[in-house]
């Protein structure tokens, strides 16, 4: 059985950091997909996991 992974890259300035709502919109158009991975070459502005975001959600920032 295949799974399928969403993912989002995300090329930012070191100073840019990838804010809630655009974190948020990208979870939405998701649709309750079983899991994802979300990638910035910066930072998330809210520096924490967002409470609603399911744990098989995955943030990584490099």
């Amino acid at each position: 059985m295949l799974t399928q992974i969403h993912a989002q890259a995300k090329r930012y300035a070191a100073d840019h950091k990838m804010s809630e709502p655009q974190l948020q919109a990208f979870v939405g158009a998701l649709n309750g997909a079983r899991s994802c991975v979300c990638i910035t070459t910066s930072n998330f502005a809210h520096g924490r996991r967002p409470r609603e975001l399911p744990n098989r959600y995955v943030l990584s920032n490099h």
